[in-house]
């Protein structure tokens, strides 16, 4: 029912994906999404004979570009289709525990470790460089920073959304397993 793809599609002679795809008739909806990582988002559907399209989900070759992607715009979808209703990460409010970066027209999702404050609250670190090839960035997170688009940078203590990695807060902690029974 769905075809996923990783890397490979942008617009370098070496990309094959794309030029693959459209030898059998892709069929494309859109090409970019405005979030970083995973700016090289695309989806379309791709045709069979006298059944329903296959959904196309093209992920960014990136490590961090793809793992953000599948989990903020794929998983959403395969649950959906699934028909699950808790299809999206579980959000919590957190306070900036140190300054994050802004994109003036696209939405951050910065890979961060959790803290508590004296209070309790949530508190973000971000776990270390964020280029979108790095691969102990996505390791080390439990958490995604969202830091919407804008003109300048998120100053320590300032309020920001975060997507928790590991289902409801905390569980990475005490041993957190993925369930059947939906309740991860």
């Amino acid at each position: 029912d769905v075809l996923i793809t990783l890397g490979g599609a942008s617009m370098g002679t070496a990309d094959r994906v794309k030029a693959v795809l459209s030898e059998r008739g892709f069929e494309l909806d859109f090409w970019r999404v405005k979030m970083r990582p995973g700016s090289p988002f695309s989806f379309g559907h791709l045709p069979r004979d006298g059944r329903q399209p296959v959904a196309v989900c093209g992920l960014p070759g990136n490590p961090a570009s793809a793992f953000v992607t599948f989990l903020v715009l794929v998983r959403p979808f395969l649950l959906a289709l699934a028909g699950r209703e808790d299809r999206h990460l579980p959000t919590s409010a957190a306070r900036t525990g140190s300054q994050l970066p802004t994109h003036p027209e696209r939405t951050q999702f910065v890979r961060v470790r959790l803290g508590r404050d004296e209070d309790g609250g949530w508190v973000t670190q971000p776990t270390g460089p964020q280029g979108s090839g790095l691969v102990q960035s996505v390791a080390a997170a439990e958490a995604l920073a969202v830091v919407p688009a804008g003109p300048s940078e998120l100053e320590a203590g300032s309020a920001v959304r975060i997507l928790h990695l590991y289902g409801r807060a905390g569980q990475r902690e005490a041993g957190y397993k993925d369930r059947s029974d939906g309740s991860a």
